[in-house]
């Protein structure tokens, strides 16, 4: 952000402070302390109220954790707190978390925003442990109490609001935990071997809005090899499904694979239908700079449970 784009920093206040940035625009929301009631409202707009249970705090040991755990309510989602917060104030919740702004914090706490899903239900977290190592980008399973809704306006005037969730635990967690969560996991362990290269499906991964098929790569060979899967095909019936890029996944798996070199990773595609229990993943011929080689198109043929 331009120097000139900053505002000044605020004199100092009793209630929190945190920096939310929302496109390229900036906005000062008081978080407040959750203990008190009633509306709080700052110089720009931004206003909240608070009726959430003030003797809510932090779990530091394997009980307290449990104990938060125990009641969280799964219908409480993201998405119906969003349309109707002041119903839900005080329900603890178990949301995922992809950090996108640089967390901010104070003697007290640390402050992040974040998108429930991993890419757009935008909400406000404050952790009541500001030496919690967190950074932007990370993404997290925050398990807390609905505070909330912050509401306000943007430097154009606009209405933003988000919801608020005070955080009671707070678990590192992987972009599929917060992107695509497994509802079951097909072990497959199933190999393909063609001059000392092999392919291994050891599993698939199901979940609601995404498939993850999961291969090992060994090259035990003396020539590197070269394997695409940007054109893999999963098909199911009469189905066929494209793989996807995933921008925000680490775990894709190399094109070029050295000798003696083994790795794993995995392959994209939309989730499956329900009822079909057979599909089939279709890779292409990998090659090598040894042109004398001969290679085959490769098949596994997986029946789910």
């Amino acid at each position: 952000m331009d120097q000139q784009d900053q505002q000044p920093e605020p004199k100092k206040k009793s209630k929190k402070t945190l920096w939310i940035v929302l496109g390229v625009v900036v906005i000062l929301i008081v978080i407040g302390a959750v203990a008190s009631n009633g509306n709080n409202t700052n110089s720009t707009g931004a206003s909240s109220s608070d009726s959430s249970d003030s003797t809510f705090s932090i779990a530091t040991t394997e009980t307290e954790i449990n104990n938060l755990k125990s009641q969280i309510d799964e219908s409480v989602t993201y998405d119906v707190v969003n349309n109707n917060s002041d119903a839900y104030k005080g329900k603890v919740v178990k949301w995922g978390a992809k950090v996108f702004t640089t967390p901010e914090k104070d003697t007290d706490a640390i402050y992040l925003q974040a998108y429930a899903d991993g890419e757009n239900q935008n909400y406000a977290i404050s952790y009541s442990k500001p030496g919690f190592d967190v950074q932007e980008g990370d993404y997290l399973i925050v398990y807390g109490q609905v505070w909330g809704n912050l509401e306000g306006e943007n430097a154009f005037g606009a209405k933003l609001s988000m919801p608020a969730i005070k955080a009671g635990y707070i678990e590192k967690a992987t972009r599929n935990d917060v992107v695509a969560p497994t509802l079951s996991e097909v072990t497959v362990n199933d190999s393909n071997t063609q001059n000392q290269f092999t392919v291994t499906l050891t599993k698939i991964e199901l979940a609601k809005n995404e498939t993850r098929v999961y291969l090992t790569l060994k090259n035990n060979g003396n020539n590197e090899i070269s394997f695409y899967t940007y054109d893999t095909k999963l098909t199911q019936g009469s189905k066929q499904l494209e793989s996807e890029s995933l921008y925000d996944s680490d775990m894709e798996l190399p094109s070029d694979i050295l000798p003696g070199v083994e790795v794993e990773g995995f392959i994209a595609f939309p989730a499956l239908e329900t009822g079909l229990r057979g599909i089939t993943l279709h890779l292409s011929s990998p090659y090598s700079s040894n042109y004398n080689l001969n290679w085959d198109d490769i098949k596994f043929d997986v029946t789910l449970p």
